[in-house]
């Protein structure tokens, strides 16, 4: 029977000094350190869903903890509170927990970690440091820019452009997969050299913005076929100005495919996924691949696409299907930079260039509409 424990263990830690060194049958297999927003909600809840259901044909005991506050200091304490829990596997999310788990693993020695979505360090910016205590889980983000990229040139289009937020690791490998992706659909295709042009901009904010829409009118005026956006405040911009020049657009970050008539391609990522095979590596005979980084993508489902191929007019389900299982083989490379080569002409925009304001049919009215929307910042 599965038991939730608080984050102030008193009761635990005593009885834990009555036992001594033994195993407390009652302690958590597994524990899950989230932020100060709890498990209620969110991608917490969806994490630790899954946590639970991996725990319950065995009927192992959970735990979740949550400091009152998401400082390193507070974090750092709650991680203490989950090993004194005497829980077998400490597991925790994002790039915030990288400092905690790095101290945590380094105090415990005897606990196994798991980090998802973060490289363990000993202090924020610094070298990444892996204990021999810990797994730490990367996201193929790539892998979903590669898919984009593929079919797109798959579907026909040889003028394209990207729109990224921020210059950031994410975004980066984003486009370098698309880039990637679109060569490889040109090679198969026997496209000649320099037919496919690219051009991608980072715009220095995902926030959803009449800006946005401006610069993807732009895009289309120049006579850019397909955009590919990532995340879902571009998208949704990017979706206004597809609709007023009747083009189509793919975008990462959160399923637009539903809502928007002109997205061809939507992909959301369901973090709770990694979770999954770590824990099974853990469980297994061989046990938890201490320190090491592990690359999770399509494969273990940690990404999901949306697609409706009635929009599309040569890319069909089993090219999706083919595309993924190669993808998850091995058989493309996804890691190289984005470059011009073979077919691809490749060209990186000046950072959060100026809007020309040659196309600004619609903007004003968006603006007003989407003046609420773009002051929070689109959370991928």
């Amino acid at each position: 029977m599965k038991r939730r424990f608080a984050a102030l263990f008193a009761a635990a830690a005593l009885l834990a000094g009555l036992i001594g060194c033994g195993t407390d049958p009652n302690a958590p297999r597994y524990a899950f350190v989230a932020d100060s927003s709890g498990v209620e909600e969110g991608i917490n809840a969806a994490i630790w869903g899954v946590i639970e259901a991996q725990a319950e044909p065995n009927e192992y005991n959970t735990a979740s903890f949550c400091p009152e506050e998401d400082t390193e200091e507070a974090l750092t304490a709650v991680f203490t509170e989950a090993v004194k829990s005497r829980a077998r596997l400490v597991l925790a999310f994002g790039e915030q927990m990288e400092t905690p788990v790095f101290s945590a693993a380094q105090e415990h020695k005897k606990t196994k970690f798991v980090l998802v979505g973060g490289e363990p360090r000993q202090e924020a910016g610094g070298e990444v440091s892996i204990g021999e205590n810990v797994l730490a889980v990367d996201l193929a983000y790539e892998q979903e820019g590669f898919a984009a990229g593929y079919a797109s040139v798959k579907n026909g289009f040889r003028s394209l452009a990207v729109m990224a937020g921020e210059k950031n690791e994410r975004n980066i490998r984003l486009i370098n997969g698309f880039v990637q992706g679109a060569a490889a659909a040109a090679s198969e295709l026997g496209l000649e050299e320099g037919t496919v042009f690219i051009k991608a901009e980072y715009t220095g904010s995902d926030k959803l913005s009449p800006l946005r829409m401006s610069e993807a009118l732009d895009f289309y005026g120049e006579g850019v076929e397909s955009i590919f956006t990532t995340s879902g405040g571009i998208g949704t911009a990017v979706a206004r100005a597809a609709e007023i020049e009747q083009k189509t657009f793919f975008t990462a970050g959160e399923n637009l495919t539903e809502e928007e008539p002109s997205c061809l391609m939507s992909f959301y990522t369901q973090f709770e996924n990694a979770f999954i095979p770590a824990i099974e590596l853990f469980e297994s005979k061989e046990g938890l691949p201490g320190g090491t980084m592990l690359q999770y993508g399509l494969k273990e489902e940690c990404f999901a696409a949306a697609v409706d191929y009635s929009r599309f007019s040569s890319f069909t389900e089993a090219d999706y299907q083919t595309l993924v299982e190669k993808l998850s083989n091995g058989d493309y490379v996804t890691d190289k930079e984005a470059e011009s080569s073979g077919a691809v002409v490749y060209e990186e925009l000046s950072s959060g260039r100026a809007s020309s304001g040659g196309a600004s049919s619609g903007v004003s009215s968006f603006e007003e509409s989407s003046s609420e929307e773009s002051e929070a910042d689109n959370k991928v």
